[in-house]
């Protein structure tokens, strides 16, 4: 996985920040690492309250050098699990900005949220 500021663009004609991908594809009973490579210089989080995930991505330190963290998915059962970064960020909350984002990455699927398929 990737995260990029500024990377996709959205149904609301702005680009936004995003993983990518944002959904995640795992078998059950199997561990899956995955690895996240973070090139925006803000910290995000893959939180999903129904796996118990709750991972944090520290910020890159130096432009064009992501932070790496690597984590394992154990899924014990099968379905379909949403999940989203609880980090305000793509312009959430920036008042100084009069075409910020206000954060609708965050609450769009595809962008700074997504699903994790269990089968």
């Amino acid at each position: 996985m990737t995260i990029k500021d500024g990377l996709k663009l959205g149904t609301d004609g702005k680009i936004h920040d995003s993983f990518s991908p944002a959904d995640i594809n795992v078998k059950k009973g199997v561990p899956m690492e995955v690895t996240v490579y973070n090139y925006d210089s803000g910290a995000h989080d893959l939180v999903s309250q129904d796996l118990n995930l709750n991972v944090q991505f520290p910020g890159a330190k130096e432009d064009g050098v992501p932070s790496v963290t690597t984590f394992t998915i154990n899924a014990d059962k099968a379905g379909d699990f949403h999940w989203l970064c609880n980090v305000p960020c793509d312009g959430a909350g920036d008042q100084s900005k009069p075409d910020s984002a206000k954060g609708w990455a965050m609450a769009n699927d595809g962008y700074m949220a997504g699903m994790i398929h269990i089968k």
